[in-house]
């Protein structure tokens, strides 16, 4: 099978397929038009699932605005529960704070001496 295709009036480009290979060609043209059309279906697709998608986040965000709308009316109704307490003096922070890692370290080195006495038992 001959084609021919016309460049110019004097130039002819003459391009020669046997029928096998054109029979192929033709085969694998088609598979390339299936493809691009299966391919168009699946955006497709995407498409509408993201735009449910996105319909669903809008609803889940005015839900949850709703909600927080409603805990905070709740919350300023609740009555407020006075502090009997004095607040905490700089100085009274860091006592507790020290008094906790030396409770924290004396547990620590327990521990330590637990583990080294337990090898001891072991090596003899």
């Amino acid at each position: 099978m001959r084609s021919k295709m016309a460049v110019k009036k004097d130039n002819f480009i003459h391009v020669r397929l046997e029928y096998g290979e054109a029979m192929q060609t033709r085969k694998d043209l088609l598979a390339s038009e299936i493809d691009v059309l299966n391919i168009r279906k699946a955006i497709e697709r995407y498409n509408a699932i993201r735009n449910v998608e996105l319909d669903l986040k809008a609803k889940l965000f005015r839900e949850m605005k709703k909600i927080l709308k409603d805990v905070k009316s709740l919350e300023a109704g609740m009555p407020k529960v006075e502090s009997a307490e004095e607040p905490e003096t700089p100085a009274q922070k860091a006592v507790k704070t020290v008094v906790a890692k030396t409770h924290k370290n004396d547990e620590l080195e327990s521990q330590l001496l637990e583990i080294q006495r337990k090898l001891r038992n072991l090596s003899y």
